[in-house]
């Protein structure tokens, strides 16, 4: 028996939504309501059944995946896709088997895979869960403007006005308390649009480093620390910081990958040979 999705109209009101162009707005549909979702928005499917369902190649794919991810709405990693702000949507704090089957999803994923959602922002208190492995204690949130996501699954009931949620509305106190600051060593701060210096662990550094093995992790982490100094304006969030700095390394080892391949191909121009050894590499 197939399960049921439900789209509120609200959709095509959204002002980001008015922003996509046709096959941009179907494939964010197509995420939502595809065989493969669940009621955790954190999923695995392929970019092969991408463009077979929705007919893009996948270029095109790759592409629109980009822009929804500095759009903060939808993340890859791997063969997984996430909606950080699916939970949030589905009511979880308003129904029992809601958060229960949220939980379900979450406790069966690899340790690597809960990292990620907490670098993202996903909107779920991960710290809830009883996994017997350890991840970053900083769980931030990312906004997110529209109500067009899915009620949650099963269920027919509309959530009451009167209870609605203001999510990420700033506070006069945007410092957490001290019992939830990271145990593990700070080893720079970045300053938030409220004026609070987020705090960036040696934890986060070291995952960084792994994740973006061809970035000076530290350098760029000084480089945003001096951004957020000299553009005020433009400082992010306490919620959206995580995947500010994510998206900022990510620009830098794609970078230093079109460095890396343009100099390869120079040496293989200027040496008359298409095809190099490991060790011709040492000498770019």
């Amino acid at each position: 028996m197939a399960t049921q999705r439900y789209v509120s109209t609200s959709f095509w009101d959204d002002e980001w939504i008015q922003t996509l162009d046709p096959s941009e707005k179907l494939l964010y549909l197509y995420l939502m309501t595809n065989p493969l979702t669940n009621i955790a928005g954190v999923y695995k499917i392929t970019d092969r059944r991408i463009s077979f369902d929705t007919g893009f190649n996948l270029d095109t794919i790759t592409h629109i995946f980009r822009k929804f991810e500095k759009a903060g709405k939808v993340y890859r990693k791997g063969e997984y896709v996430a909606l950080p702000s699916w939970p949030k949507h589905q009511k979880w704090d308003k129904s029992t088997k809601v958060k229960e089957g949220i939980d379900r999803i979450l406790k069966e994923l690899e340790p690597e895979i809960i990292i990620f959602l907490n670098q993202i922002g996903y909107r779920y208190p991960i710290d809830t869960l009883s996994i017997p492995y350890a991840y970053p204690p900083n769980y931030s949130y990312l906004d997110f403007n529209s109500d067009s996501d899915l009620k949650p699954e099963g269920s027919s009931e509309l959530p009451p006005k009167a209870e609605s949620i203001e999510a990420d509305k700033p506070t006069k106190d945007d410092k957490p308390k001290a019992e939830s600051l990271p145990a593990s060593p700070v080893y720079c701060t970045i300053i938030t649009n409220t004026g609070w210096e987020y705090p960036i662990t040696t934890d986060l550094v070291e995952l960084w480093k792994t994740t973006f093995p061809a970035v000076n992790i530290e350098q760029q982490l000084l480089s945003m620390k001096s951004w957020s100094v000299t553009h005020p304006k433009n400082r992010k969030t306490k919620g959206g910081m995580l995947a500010f700095v994510n998206n900022w390394l990510s620009k830098e080892q794609n970078r230093a990958g079109d460095t890396r391949s343009k100099q390869v191909k120079r040496f293989a121009t200027e040496t008359g040979s298409l095809q190099t050894s490991p060790n011709d590499y040492n000498s770019l």
